[in-house]
């Protein structure tokens, strides 16, 4: 049996002239690419508590270039704190190690005390598929993205939001992961603000010249404890109860008096005259009883 060859990292130096790469001594800013995922939950995990990544790392030492998997980094909080935190989980690539090709996240490693076990994800870099060409013509401006949510702050400092749904490691609509209807709402630089469906179907628009409009393809409903509409403090009539009382007023008050000097209207009594007044007055009544509930509109209600 031969001997045991001990790694080439617990040699202190290398054939040649260069330092030997010594994972208790890895000071050097790198550049990798995300190839797997490990959640707290996971028997692989260390700290039981975190997302810990293995990160596909590029090395050239010794005049060659390998690749090296870091275990176990950890991402950097941008915000520094509990109570200041940030949150967000990094794309897998879904075809291994392979850098510079895959569709994995990525990023830049850092590791604490120059030790390797220690790696922290402190960035990350342009995917080379990516281009700035025609962003001149932009001005200064900033475009972000994540999972199909997009958001663009624009020269004159108007801003959008607008929601594609859910994306793959491509960018493209990952319709396995939920529908995507989308939505958008659009701050101009006067100010106004717009929100808008997919279909453009339903909108709510507040414009800078104190101008608001709401639109909606089947129905519109408001809820609250009380409306105010306009400045006069005018109250709304109540139609379906204003008719039911306008109805009764009708048909037992004003058709019964009605009927009762018509039976009067005798000839020869001094009310014989008003007869066909009487008449004519009874017939308008229940003529407006007959269509009346045709004013009631059915698409505008109260709870």
């Amino acid at each position: 049996m031969s001997a045991e060859v001990l790694p080439s990292w617990l040699r202190l130096r290398p054939v040649g002239t260069e330092e030997a790469y010594d994972p208790f001594r890895n000071e050097l800013f790198r550049n990798g690419e995300v190839v797997a995922r490990v959640y707290p939950e996971d028997p692989r995990s260390l700290t039981k508590q975190f997302i810990e990544y293995d990160v596909a790392v590029p090395h050239y030492e010794n005049g060659t270039a390998s690749t090296k998997i870091y275990h176990q980094c950890l991402l950097a909080n941008d915000l520094a704190g509990l109570a200041d935190r940030s949150f967000r989980t990094l794309r897998v690539a879904e075809d291994g190690a392979s850098l510079g090709v895959g569709n994995g996240s990525k990023v830049t490693v850092l590791c604490l005390h120059g030790q390797q076990v220690q790696a922290v994800i402190v960035g990350g870099i342009r995917d080379e598929r990516d281009s700035d060409r025609g962003r001149q013509a932009k001005g200064h401006h900033l475009e972000w993205e994540w999972n199909g949510v997009r958001v663009e702050i624009r020269d004159d400092g108007s801003l959008s939001v607008e929601r594609r749904g859910p994306t793959d490691a491509e960018g493209g609509a990952d319709t396995s992961r939920g529908e995507n209807p989308g939505a958008r709402i659009d701050v101009a630089a006067d100010g106004g603000i717009t929100a808008k469906s997919s279909d453009g179907k339903q909108s709510l628009a507040l414009g800078a010249d104190g101008k608001a409009e709401l639109k909606a393809d089947e129905k519109a409903t408001v809820d609250a404890g009380s409306i105010e509409l306009g400045g006069s403090r005018e109250h709304l009539v109540l139609g379906d109860t204003y008719r039911q009382a306008q109805a009764q007023l009708h048909n037992t008050g004003i058709t019964a008096a009605l009927n009762t000097l018509i039976a009067a209207c005798v000839p020869g009594s001094p009310l014989s005259g008003l007869a066909a007044g009487f008449g004519a007055f009874l017939t308008a009544v229940t003529a407006f009883e007959a269509q009346a509930a045709t004013f009631l509109s059915r698409d505008v209600t109260t709870k």
